[in-house]
C-alpha cells in the first residue's frame, strides 16, 4: 500500500508544553523560533512522546481539546536544533485512550524556513537509524 501523506513521521520524546488559544483563526496563528534556547518553564518540562511530520503532530494529552481549536505548541528537537519552536496548531482529531487522549493536530502558519528544519530532522533521524540498524541487524 503507498502512503498517502505528504511528508514522513518520526516519533521521538520531546519537552513538550501545550496550551489552549482561546481566540485564534488560521490568520492568526504564529510560527516562532527561539535559536536562544528554552525558557525557564520548558527546561523544566517532562519529555513527552510526540510524533511529528513537516506537516503536523499527534500528542499525548491529559486535556481533550475540541476538533478546529487552536493550540499553542512548543518543543524542541533533540540536539539537531537547540532551540524553541513554537507553533500554532489546529486540532484534527481527539482520540481517548488509557491515562488521557491522544490529539493528532495540523500546523497553522507555518514559514518555510520551520517546515524545513523539521523535515531535514526527520530525514537526518531517519539515516542515523537505518544506519544503527546496517551496523547491528538485530536490533
Amino acid at each position: 500500500m503507498k502512503e498517502k501523506r505528504a511528508f514522513p513521521r518520526v516519533s521521538m520524546l520531546a519537552p513538550l508544553f501545550v496550551r489552549p488559544l482561546s481566540s485564534a483563526a488560521p490568520d492568526e496563528c504564529f510560527c516562532r523560533l527561539n535559536e536562544q534556547g528554552f525558557d525557564d518553564y520548558l527546561k523544566r518540562s517532562l519529555y513527552k512522546k510526540i510524533n511529528i511530520s513537516g506537516s503536523g503532530i499527534v500528542l499525548n494529552s491529559d486535556v481533550s481539546y475540541a476538533p478546529g481549536s487552536f493550540l499553542e505548541v512548543q518543543f524542541m528537537l533533540d540536539d539537531a536544533y537547540p532551540g524553541i519552536i513554537a507553533l500554532c496548531i489546529e486540532v484534527l482529531r481527539v482520540d481517548m485512550r488509557p491515562g488521557g487522549y491522544l490529539v493528532a493536530g495540523r500546523f497553522a502558519g507555518m514559514d518555510d524556513k520551520v517546515q524545513k528544519l523539521i523535515v531535514n530532522f526527520i530525514s537526518e533521524r531517519e539515516h542515523r537509524v537505518r544506519g544503527r540498524k546496517t551496523a547491528n541487524p538485530a536490533v
